[in-house]
């Protein structure tokens, strides 16, 4: 029998991959990560599989009707609990998030982006800042940047960590899965991430920034690829530079 079809928004969405999975509802991690990026697969399966922490699984969204899937399954097959959804690209980003969230199996649920580098203790962090703080979500509110262009690793938004905040960057949101089942992405393509934080504020539901450590948003030449379009000139204004340097990795890593 084959995988089954998913209906989302009157859009027909295909399961590929389907794995038999562990018990619902453990303590773990679900990854959601959602991309219209053909070209950014090994990426996304490199930082999932390079996390310490386990159980975990990954559920990737694709949001480009262009991209081939049989070319991703054939890339993923080996691995055991990821997930490949289709959701039409006529569909925003909030709900294509939801509805990864909905296909969850663990307590937690961890947004990350396609593009973007997660140390190996990415994870193992988060959910101890998770348990130990009481809050229901955290993430980054000071975090690493590098420029490819010009080689320049940055911290952005210097002095947040640690503490309870009011926002925190979407590509390190780890959530509560409850919360997240009752606080919904809205249905944007852009700030979708923003405005959660906003309703979770306003719900009484506590955020936490965690420290610089173990994440890094990469910064294209191309401005125009990201979704966030000011200038390098126009984010390092915002910035504590950090280096110029061709490998971050040991400076951004810690365990």
């Amino acid at each position: 029998m084959g995988n089954p079809i998913i209906t989302i928004g009157g859009k027909r969405s295909y399961r590929i991959n389907a794995h038999t999975q562990p018990q619902a509802n453990l303590r773990g991690v679900s990854i959601i990560t959602c991309t219209k990026r053909p070209t950014y697969l090994q990426n996304i399966l490199n930082n999932y599989l390079r996390q310490d922490f386990s159980p975990k699984e990954l559920i990737i969204i694709i949001n480009n009707n262009a991209i081939n899937l049989e070319h991703w399954r054939r890339q993923v097959i080996q691995y055991p609990y990821v997930k490949i959804l289709r959701i039409d690209e006529k569909i925003g980003q909030g709900a294509c998030l939801n509805y990864a969230a909905n296909q969850a199996i663990y307590d937690y649920v961890a947004k990350f982006d396609d593009d973007d580098y997660y140390a190996p203790a990415y994870l193992s962090n988060a959910v101890a800042a998770l348990e130990n703080s009481g809050a229901g979500v955290v993430g980054k509110a000071s975090w690493f940047l590098y420029f490819e262009g010009s080689r320049t690793l940055a911290l952005f938004a210097p002095g947040r960590e640690n503490s309870f905040v009011d926002k925190v960057t979407g590509a390190t949101m780890v959530i509560q899965k409850n919360i997240v089942q009752r606080i919904r992405f809205r249905n944007l393509n852009a700030g979708e991430d923003v405005q959660f934080c906003r309703d979770c504020v306003s719900n009484n539901i506590r955020i936490y920034s965690t420290d610089r450590f173990n994440f890094v948003g990469i910064r294209r030449l191309n401005v125009g690829s990201h979704t966030w379009q000011d200038s390098e000139a126009r984010i390092l204004q915002d910035c504590q530079m950090i280096a110029h340097i061709d490998d971050y990795h040991s400076i951004a890593s810690r365990p």
